[in-house]
């Protein structure tokens, strides 16, 4: 079978680039299970009419002792949850700070960086999942790697261009989605892009 050619020769990621995209998605996960004790907490004290409304998250943890005082009662069941949210919080500001600087060593991520909405961790997801960029002919290959071409739908004379298909990498779609996010909507710099 291997000699008629019927199996592709396949990419194996080096080493380095399999510890990186671990502690990527370890962080992604670490992220998400932050953001869902805060739902958490907002959830138990909505059932108490107690709303927190739009707030930042360095202020989040002020804001609920804040309704706590009015509702000494749910502490027990808020308390904790805080508590393990703040220090979740101190450990994934230490988590970045790791991460930025390993960007700022590499100067591939480095590069990266120097456009618009591309910080560290996107720019470390971008060389995790690509890793060696001489295996891909063209820009477009590397697209389709990362799932970003247009979904074909084709029957009869119908021929539309679709979504993207979403085959390729979820972790690295959803970095340039937030990168591309943050150049058209918080960067205030112009750029040609962004016009």
């Amino acid at each position: 079978m291997m000699r008629l050619g019927h199996y592709r020769e396949v990419h194996v990621k080096s080493k380095a680039s399999q510890i990186l995209r671990t502690i990527l998605i370890a962080r992604r996960k670490f992220v998400d299970h932050m953001l869902a004790i805060e739902d958490t907490i907002r959830g138990l004290l909505k059932v108490h009419g107690l709303k927190l409304g739009l707030v930042h998250r360095a202020r989040f943890a002020t804001k609920v002792e804040a309704l706590l005082a009015h509702a000494p009662e749910l502490r027990l069941a808020i308390e904790p949850l805080l508590d393990v949210r703040n220090a979740m919080r101190v450990k994934k500001a230490l988590l970045d700070r790791q991460l930025s600087q390993m960007a700022r060593k590499d100067e591939v991520c480095r590069r990266l960086m120097t456009v618009s909405g591309v910080g560290p961790i996107v720019s470390l997801s971008f060389k995790a999942t690509i890793d060696d960029h001489a295996r891909f002919k063209d820009p477009r290959a590397a697209a389709a790697h990362l799932g970003l071409t247009p979904r074909a739908y084709q029957s009869g004379e119908i021929d539309p261009s679709g979504n993207i298909c979403k085959c390729g990498d979820k972790l690295m779609r959803h970095a340039l989605y937030e990168a591309a996010n943050s150049h058209l909507r918080i960067a205030k710099k112009w750029s040609v892009l962004r016009a």
